[in-house]
């Protein structure tokens, strides 16, 4: 090793080309791209989904709390509002 490689040059060496491992080919590199820029669209997509559902689930949640208030009744896990339909539909909601 020469001196300058011995820690007395700051500048890092230059790497030969021919050194190099072969690079990637551009249709690889594309795909890839396209793979993660896909990726990013989906997980963009499943976070909307999740706010959605969520607003649903906190829209649902309101109502049900409306109609015990003018009912005149609480409302907690498994009071069923007029059929029950609607807390079987939160609940469901919830769990998925």
């Amino acid at each position: 090793m020469s001196a300058d490689r011995q820690g007395n040059d700051p500048t890092p060496a230059r790497v030969d080309p021919s050194d190099q491992r072969p690079s990637v080919p551009l249709s690889a590199r594309i795909e890839r791209t396209q793979l993660e820029l896909r990726v990013a669209a989906l997980e963009d997509a499943l976070e909307t989904s999740e706010r959605r559902r969520q607003a649903v689930i906190d829209r649902y949640e309101r109502l049900l709390e409306e109609r015990a208030a003018t009912d005149g009744t609480s409302v907690s896990a498994g009071t069923s509002v007029s059929d029950g339909r609607l807390p079987a539909l939160v609940a469901r909601l919830r769990d998925s």
